[in-house]
């Protein structure tokens, strides 16, 4: 099972790209209900503690424009989930500081428990460590919207963005095509409050970026 508690802490109310591969060459995903089964199980796990702004599932690797939650909210949600934790101020503080990184833990841990009974495998299917780059400027997080939409021609999957059906590209596409509707309406994906130049920006940066 993939444990995080050597990799970066994921901190309230910052901005991070999350990255997390395959054990092995093997592939994470074999199919369409394998896709949509992570997803499903990624907004059970991770939408409470986490905004998701952009992503993309790679057939061996993965990626995620997220932003933790503030202390209020993520205090709500162990309160609710973690209530014996919660009542010992300590502990609190502690989970605080580690909740999204334990609802990573779990998300993986679930998907790759069905995986395994799904396909008739055993072992681990997650490598044991993740990235967690911390977005520090907008500047920053648009240029991160662009690499995520771009992997999967980068990876020669596809020809161009539009082609691959596992990432957040078309959500994306249709708010710039319609500024007055934001993501959070389109989808389960959080609106991130760019403007629409930024919008464009973070679009037409896919076909500056060579494959």
């Amino acid at each position: 099972m993939p444990s995080h508690s050597n990799n970066k802490i994921m901190q309230p109310g910052r901005c991070y790209h999350y990255y997390t591969r395959t054990n092995t060459s093997e592939k994470l995903f074999r199919n369409t209900d394998n896709f949509n089964f992570f997803l499903s199980r990624y907004q059970f796990f991770i939408n409470p503690v986490c905004r998701t702004f952009a992503y993309c599932l790679m057939y061996d690797h993965l990626h995620m424009l997220i932003q933790v939650r503030n202390e209020a909210v993520l205090t709500d949600f162990i309160k609710a989930k973690y209530p014996k934790k919660a009542s010992d101020s300590r502990e609190l503080k502690k989970m605080l500081r580690t909740i999204a990184n334990k609802e990573f833990a779990n998300l993986l841990n679930s998907y790759a428990q069905a995986y395994n009974k799904y396909h008739g495998r055993s072992g681990r299917l997650f490598t044991n460590s993740h990235r967690a780059r911390e977005i520090k400027s907008r500047e920053e997080f648009v240029n991160m919207i662009a690499f995520i939409h771009r992997d999967p021609v980068k990876h020669g999957v596809v020809q161009n963005s539009a082609e691959w059906a596992h990432n957040s590209y078309h959500a994306w596409s249709f708010m710039d095509e319609d500024d007055s509707t934001s993501l959070s309406q389109t989808s389960w994906l959080a609106d991130p409050g760019l403007k629409p130049d930024e919008i464009d920006i973070a679009l037409n940066k896919l076909r500056a970026i060579p494959a």
